[in-house]
C-alpha cells in the first residue's frame, strides 16, 4: 500500500479568487494538541545517549512524531507506521510552531516532517528541532524533491528525505536508518552528489543571519499572515511583531512585502505556486 498522495496544486484562477473571497486562518493556538503521548520524564544527568535511548518506547518501538498540514496523510501514515511496521506515533502536528510546543513533551527519536506548510514550514522547523532537540532526528517527507530543496534540507539539519508517494515500507526505512544514526536522501539524491553536499556545505546565508525569532516573523509574514496574527502564533504583541519585520528587512535588503515573498522562494520557504507566490507576481504585474 502507498502513501496518502500530496493534495494537487490548486490553480492560478483560484488563487487569485481567493484575494476576493478569503478563508480564515485557523488559530492552532486556540486549539487543544492535536495528539500527543508523554514522554519518559528526563534525568537531570542524563547524556545525550540516553536522551537518545529515552526516545524509544517502552517495548523499543521508536517514537515517531508527524509533522503536516493535512490531516488525511497524517491519519494515513500513523496507521500505516503503527500497525505495519510497530512504530509508536507519540504526536502530530499540523505546522512547525504547534511541532515545537509539542516537542518536549513527546520526546519523539524521529520527527517525520512535510516540508511546505503555512506558517512555520518545515525546514525552520527542522533547524529549531536540530538546535532545542538534539535528540531527535529528522525526516523530510515531501511531494517537492528537487535538488535544491533537498540541499536546503540537508543544510537545515534533516537526516532523511522520502518522497511522498512512495511505499510506507520505504518510510519505515528511513526512519529506522536516521533513529540509528545513518543519513537516508536515497530516494531523492544520489550517494555521490549526497557526499559532495556533506563536504562543500554552504556558506551562510543571509537568512541564517538573522535571530530565530525573525526567522519566524519571516516564515509567517512570507505565508501573509498579519502582525496580529503572527502575534496571537507567537505570544508576543504586535507592535514587536512589527519590530521584527522591520529589523529583517533592513538586515536582507528588501524593501516590500513583495520581495520577501521572492526571498521566501530563493531559499525554499514558499513554492513558486504557493497562494502568497502568486498574490506577490500579480502585484508586480499590476
Amino acid at each position: 500500500m502507498r502513501l496518502p498522495r500530496a493534495a494537487r496544486r490548486f490553480s492560478r484562477r483560484f488563487f487569485r479568487a481567493s484575494r476576493e473571497f478569503p478563508l480564515p486562518l485557523r488559530s492552532e493556538r486556540a486549539e487543544p494538541a492535536l495528539f500527543v503521548c508523554p514522554g519518559p520524564a528526563p534525568d537531570a544527568s542524563s547524556s545525550p545517549d540516553s536522551s537518545r535511548e529515552r526516545a524509544a518506547g517502552p517495548s523499543g518501538a521508536i517514537r515517531v512524531m508527524l509533522v503536516d498540514d493535512h490531516a488525511l496523510v497524517r491519519s494515513g501514515v500513523r496507521t500505516l507506521l503503527e500497525e505495519r511496521h510497530s512504530f509508536q506515533v507519540v504526536g502530530e502536528a499540523r505546522e512547525g510552531i504547534e511541532a515545537l510546543d509539542l516537542m518536549a513533551q513527546a520526546a519523539p527519536r524521529v520527527a517525520v516532517m512535510d516540508l511546505i506548510m503555512p506558517g512555520l514550514g518545515g525546514l525552520e522547523t527542522t533547524r529549531q528541532i536540530r538546535e532545542r532537540f538534539p535528540a531527535t532526528e529528522v525526516v523530510i517527507l515531501s511531494a517537492y524533491c528537487d535538488e535544491e530543496q533537498v540541499e536546503f534540507a540537508l543544510h537545515a539539519g534533516a537526516r532523511g528525505f522520502v518522497r511522498k508517494d512512495a511505499d510506507v515500507g520505504r518510510l519505515a526505512d528511513a526512519i529506522r536508518h536516521v533513529a540509528e544514526g545513518r543519513l537516508d536522501f536515497g530516494d531523492v539524491i544520489s550517494d555521490e552528489r549526497l557526499q559532495a553536499l556533506l563536504d562543500h556545505p554552504p556558506l551562510e546565508s543571509r537568512y541564517e543571519s538573522l535571530t530565530r525569532r525573525e526567522r519566524e516573523v519571516l516564515n509567517l509574514t512570507a505565508w501573509g499572515y498579519t502582525s496580529g496574527r503572527i502575534a496571537e502564533q507567537l505570544a508576543i504583541s504586535p507592535r514587536t511583531v512589527e519590530t521584527h519585520r522591520a529589523h529583517l528587512l533592513h538586515k536582507l535588503g528588501l524593501r516590500n512585502h513583495v520581495e520577501l515573498v521572492y526571498f521566501a522562494i530563493r531559499h525554499g520557504l514558499l513554492t513558486p505556486d504557493s497562494a502568497e507566490a502568486l498574490r506577490a507576481r500579480d502585484r508586480m504585474t499590476h
